[in-house]
C-alpha cells in the first residue's frame, strides 16, 4: 500500500513488529511482536475493508426473516422472570437510598463515595449475580424454543437444501448434534483439523445437509457456500 514510512520505515518495522534478529543465515524477520500496537496502528493508518457487495456482486442481498415461536416452558420462565424483576427492584431501591444518603455531600465527595461503594465486595457480588440471573433467563428461553427449532430444521431439510445453524450455548449445540447425528459441526471443543474436515464434508458431501456452528469459532473466516 506504500504506507511503510508511517510505521518508521522497513528497518524499524521489522525490529518492532517482526522480532528481527540475526542468526547464522542472516536477518530473521519471520517473528511477530507488539501485535496489539501494530493492530491499532493498522486500523488508524491504513486498514482496508472491502464489503461483500463490492467484491462478490453476484451474491444476493442478505435477507433477515424473524421467526417467532412460543416457548413450551412458559410457567418456569415466568416464575424466573418475576423473581429476577423483584430482585432488580430491590437493588434499585438500595441504590436510590444510597444516593439520597450522599446527596448533601460536595460533588467530589459524592464521586468518592460512589467509587468506594462500587469496590465493596457486596456490590461486586451483586453485579455478578445480576449477570447470572439474566443468563439463566436466556437459557430458559432457549430451552423453551428447542422443540420448535428442531421441527423447523426438520422441515427445512425436507426441501433438500443445505442449512447452516448457529447456536451460542454449548448445551444447544450438543442437543442439536444429538438430534441430527449425521450433521457436521464447528464447535469449540474440536481441534482445527477436525473443524476443517467438517467444513469439507459439508461443502462436498451431498448427504451432509446440516452443519451446527458455534457463533464464536464458526462465525468468521469459514466458507460454507454449499448452503
Amino acid at each position: 500500500l506504500g504506507r511503510l514510512e508511517e510505521f518508521g520505515g522497513w528497518w524499524k518495522f521489522v525490529h518492532r513488529y517482526a522480532g528481527a534478529h540475526r542468526n547464522r543465515f542472516g536477518l530473521d524477520t519471520s517473528g511477530a511482536t507488539h501485535l496489539d500496537e501494530l493492530n491499532d496502528k493498522l486500523r488508524s493508518l491504513c486498514f482496508v475493508r472491502r464489503l461483500k457487495k463490492d467484491v462478490l456482486a453476484e451474491l444476493p442481498d442478505k435477507v433477515r426473516s424473524v421467526i417467532e415461536v412460543d416457548i413450551d416452558n412458559r410457567t418456569e420462565y415466568d416464575a424466573a422472570e418475576s423473581d429476577t424483576i423483584g430482585w432488580l427492584k430491590g437493588r434499585a431501591a438500595q441504590d436510590t437510598a444510597f444516593l439520597a444518603s450522599i446527596a448533601h455531600l460536595p460533588e467530589d465527595a459524592q464521586i468518592e463515595a460512589k467509587r468506594q461503594r462500587s469496590n465493596e465486595a457486596g456490590e461486586k457480588a451483586a453485579r455478578a449475580e445480576a449477570l447470572v440471573r439474566i443468563e439463566t433467563l436466556k437459557q430458559l428461553a432457549v430451552k423453551g424454543k428447542m422443540s420448535a427449532i428442531r421441527e423447523w430444521i426438520e422441515t427445512f431439510l425436507e426441501s433438500g437444501e443445505k442449512l447452516v445453524c448457529f447456536a451460542h450455548h454449548r448445551f444447544v449445540q450438543d442437543e442439536l448434534f444429538g438430534e441430527f447425528p449425521q450433521s457436521a459441526r464447528i464447535i469449540a471443543v474440536d481441534e482445527g483439523m477436525l473443524r476443517q474436515q467438517n467444513v469439507d464434508r459439508f461443502q462436498e458431501d451431498p448427504a451432509c445437509r446440516l452443519i451446527i456452528c458455534s457463533l464464536q469459532v464458526g462465525g468468521l473466516g469459514i466458507t460454507l457456500t454449499a448452503a
